[in-house]
Parts: C-alpha cells; structure tokens; sequence
C-alpha cells in the first residue's frame, strides 16, 4: 500500500466532515485540513487527493477530491512574513507530487464513468494545466486526443471541455487540422460532444491572432449548426448557453460571420420573436446580432436584411412592457428590472442606432411606429415613443 493510499483513507474520512450539516464539524474539519494537511504535508495532501480522485469507489467522494485538489493546489501560501514570498502550494511542492498527480489525472480521465464527476475532473485538469504552461505536462494533448477519437461519447465531450479552457493547446497545431477536428467534433452524433466542441472552437477562436484566424471561417458554419438541434430538442439551456459562447466569437471576430449572416439573421430574429421561448433565450440571441452590429457596423449594413428582420424584433420587445404596481413605488429605474424584455428591446435600439446610424434604422421603424402611435393599447404607444427617442438620440 502506498503513502497516498493509506493517507488517503484518512483524507476521506475527514472529506466526510467537511460536508457535514453541522457547523461545529465542519469547522474543526476545515482547521484539520488548512493546519495539519495543507500546512503540514502538502505533499501527501495533493497526492491523496489525486489518488481519490481516480480510485475512490465513490463517485461523490471522486468529485468533492476533484474540486478539492483544484481549490487547495492553487492557494496562496506565504513562507515568510514577507508578502513577496507568497506562493502557491502546488509551487512549494517538489516537482515529483506533480507528476504524480498529473498521472492520477489521466488515469481519471480514461476511467472516470460518471459523467458530472467527469466535469469536475475535466476542469481540475485544465487549472492544472494553465498553471503548469505550455510545454509543462507534455502527456496531456496525446490524451485528449485520443479522447477526442475515442468511440465513448464522454470521452469525447471531456476532452473538447479541457480544450475550451486551455485552447492554447491547440495553437501549435496547424490551423486545417484543428478545422478538421472541430469540423467532426461540431457533427457528432451525441449533443454533448457538439456543446463542448463549440465552447472550445470559441475559446480557440478568441486566443489565436488575427493572421490565425484568417483560416477560421469555415468553422463558423458548423458552429452554427448545433443551435438548430438544440432548439428543435427543447433545450433552452443548451440553446442560451451556445449563444452567449457565440456572442463572445462575434465580439472578437466578426467578420468571420460574413458568409453566414444572412443565415444567422433569419435563425437569430425568430428565436427573438418566439414568444413561447425563455427571455433569456431571446435575449441572447438578439445579443448575438446587436454585438456583430457593434463589432462589424459596416458588415451588417451591407445586408439589406439585417435592419428589416432585427427591428421588429426589438420594437415588439419593447411593446412587452405592462403595468406594475411595483414601478409606483421604484426609487430607481434599477428596481423595476433591466433584464425584462421591454428594457432589453429599448437598450438593443439604442446600441443599434449608436452602431449602424439613426438613418439606417429609422425608415424601418417607421414602417411600423405610425401603426403603434395609432394603436388602442398603451404599451404599443409606450414603445412607439421609446423607439423614436432611442433611435433620435
């Protein structure tokens, strides 16, 4: 039996404690594991931690190890009185505890069957992995690699979820054989694999340069593609998470949308105006749209499209608006929510009219503010009037 080994049954039992109810427990516990362990033996606490992690029999305790390691690993502890000195635990170890752990972490992550523990697992490898820098842990790219071939769907999901927050891994590499990876990734079969494939085509988008990126918009399409099957599945949380990942691609690198804004203006707009969908859905695709404008004004002017589908859209938002009881007594326009749709839509013309230019967006909103003037509801009216102020101003 190995040092790990034994002390990690002892590790576990106060891991017990630590999730205890009870706050007196759970105290002691906190001070055994900051003084006697962290303190004492850092060595044989990271290793422990690492041999759970990939041995425990406890899919739980697997877990709480995984999120413990990273939290512990990266402390800041001072050896001196002298601020100056303060460094990590994972620095004050000898490099050995490292490879150790490494080594208990891509065994982690061949074995791991559960798949939430899998992500806590994927993240405490890649704080590792950012930590050490490039070049540190050579062994780690060949395994997520294999994992991205691999014919186990979780295998495959864990590898890009690294990736998406160590795309720096990806960068040596040539810009055709990442295509050529995201391209299968962005396509698989499980809708898992297709989710984490695109927060790591975001993140790998966001961190190469300018040149790099060149070389990147064929990406965008199949990018694109795993919103529809999101939506038609019914899933929003999935839907709004991949839009807000694209809102960041638009915001760094909009004109590789060129090619596909036509597409994404038509799919974007009618999430926007389905009534039936989340705020937050509609919001974050709406966002998408109103970034690019912002990033890439004169890309979107070109499309004759983009003002006609996208002003509606924001001008049925701001009709959303209703009366409440609560805004009589608001002491600030903060209580009365600026996440409501109605707050968003005026916001969202406003930016645009700032991006594209008053004269862009005011002959399409007046094809529809006389008709809202005209209106017998007063919420069409409200917007009418908030429409030709943010647009004028």
């Amino acid at each position: 039996m190995s040092n790990y080994e034994q002390a990690a049954g002892l590790l576990k039992g106060l891991m017990g404690s630590l999730m205890s109810q009870d706050n007196e427990v759970r105290s002691q516990a906190e001070a055994s594991l900051n003084g006697e362990w962290r303190d004492g033996q850092p060595q044989t606490l990271l290793g422990s931690l690492a041999f759970l992690v990939h041995r425990d029999g406890e899919a739980q305790a697997r877990a709480f190890a995984a999120v413990l390691l990273r939290r512990i690993a990266f402390q800041h502890v001072t050896a001196t009185d002298s601020k100056e000195d303060e460094r990590t635990v994972w620095s004050a170890v000898p490099t050995g505890v490292h490879q150790a752990v490494k080594a208990e972490l891509l065994g982690a992550l061949k074995d791991e069957t559960e798949r939430s523990t899998r992500h806590k697992l994927c993240d405490t490898i890649a704080e590792v992995s950012n930590h050490e820098g490039e070049g540190e842990w050579p062994e780690l790219l060949g395994a997520l690699y294999a994992c991205a071939q691999d014919g186990n769907a979780q295998l495959r999901e864990s590898a890009y979820r690294v990736f998406s927050s160590c795309s720096y891994l990806l960068e040596a590499q040539s810009a055709a054989a990442v295509c050529g990876a995201f391209g299968g990734a962005l396509q698989d079969a499980d809708a898992s694999v297709r989710q984490a494939a695109l927060q790591a085509a975001v993140a790998y988008i966001v961190g190469v340069n300018e040149k790099q990126r060149g070389a990147l918009a064929g990406m965008v399409g199949p990018m694109l593609g795993v919103l529809e099957p999101l939506l038609q599945g019914g899933d929003e949380a999935g839907l709004t998470e991949a839009l807000s990942a694209l809102v960041e691609a638009a915001e760094e690198a909009p004109k590789l949308f060129r090619a596909v804004l036509g597409d994404l203006v038509a799919f974007a707009t009618a999430i926007g105006k389905n009534s039936e969908l989340e705020s937050a859905t509609r919001q974050a695709a709406m966002e998408l749209l109103v970034t690019l404008a912002e990033a890439a004004p004169g890309m979107c002017r070109k499309n004759t499209q983009f003002c006609q589908a996208v002003v509606p859209v924001c001008l049925e938002m701001l009709s959303s608006i209703e009366d409440d009881e609560a805004w009589h007594t608001a002491e600030t326009l903060d209580d009365a929510g600026n996440d409501e749709d109605h707050v968003f839509g005026e916001q969202t013309l406003d930016r645009l009219a700032n991006a594209l230019g008053g004269k862009q967006l005011l002959p399409v909103a007046f094809n529809y503010i006389p008709q809202m003037l005209a209106a017998p509801g007063w919420s069409q009216r409200h917007a009418a009037l908030m429409a030709i102020s943010s647009i004028g101003e």
